[in-house]
């Protein structure tokens, strides 16, 4: 057995606790936070009931955590510690307010306080953008997020992994820089978007995203073992083995859920 047969059977495992456990919960506050709570036909029909049902709290909840936590351009400023030149001081300063203004992250900020606080957490991610020469951190959907949970602290988690939706063209990109070999494409197969990646308000819009085939690929990031590993659907064996060279996720959260660091 391959060492790393594990990794395909853990990750069918979350997406089936996903499609059962936190996926239908999110459901539920994703349409509680679009006003759409009072279409749900289980709940009775005392007063009591409708209020829980009609009222929208998660949408002003979310209003006032992004009004509050969110400023309206972020913007840091550099204090010289002791010894240190005022000067470098003022050009590392430049450099973090230019990547903020270029990132557009205040949008980022927004989609990730109102995922924090429907979800309870939403990962970030921050990657090298080749084109701006700059680091840019961008959120992932919660949905797309899998972790290690018997870790109670971020650093001790042992794994995290995402999923990846690619197009053709993307993935030809990656086998044009080495990505990927070459003969990926007799082992992987696209198909359609998958449902359990959508929300349960988006998925009489499912159709719109089946414009074209996609490539499911699971990013897996071993921080025990060191590596990085690629796995795409329907295939056992990894299609990219790498070094772990650093950590690219964070997890923002509010509370301490008692469980887990999500």
């Amino acid at each position: 057995m391959s060492e790393y047969a594990h990794w395909p059977v853990l990750i069918e495992s979350h997406v089936r606790h996903q499609k059962t456990g936190d996926g239908k919960l999110w459901d539920k506050v994703d349409n509680f936070f679009l006003g759409k709570p009072w279409t749900d036909t289980t709940v009775g029909d005392s007063e009591a009931e409708l209020i829980k049902t009609s009222t929208n709290y998660a949408f002003p909840t979310v209003e006032t955590a992004t009004s509050v936590l969110i400023p309206p351009n972020p913007q840091v400023s550099s204090e010289p510690t002791a010894g240190a030149s005022p000067e470098d001081a003022r050009v590392y300063e430049s450099i973090v307010n230019h990547s903020l203004d270029v990132g557009e992250y205040r949008d980022e900020l927004q989609v990730a306080v109102g995922n924090v606080v429907k979800f309870g957490r939403c990962p970030v991610k921050t990657t090298w953008d080749t084109e701006t020469d700059l680091p840019v951190t961008r959120f992932v959907d919660p949905r797309n997020y899998f972790f290690d949970r018997t870790a109670q602290r971020f650093s001790a988690l042992k794994y995290e992994i995402e999923a990846t939706l690619l197009s053709r063209r993307e993935m030809e990109q990656r086998v044009s820089t080495g990505m990927y070999e070459g003969d990926i494409f007799r082992r992987v197969h696209p198909d359609r978007y998958p449902s359990w990646l959508l929300p349960n308000a988006k998925r009489d819009v499912r159709d719109l995203k089946d414009y074209q085939p996609w490539f499911l690929i699971w990013e897996v990031y071993d921080r025990e073992g060191g590596e990085v590993l690629h796995f795409a659907a329907g295939v056992d064996e990894p299609i990219l083995v790498d070094k772990l060279v650093y950590r690219p996720y964070d997890l923002l959260t509010f509370n301490f859920n008692g469980q887990d660091v999500g």
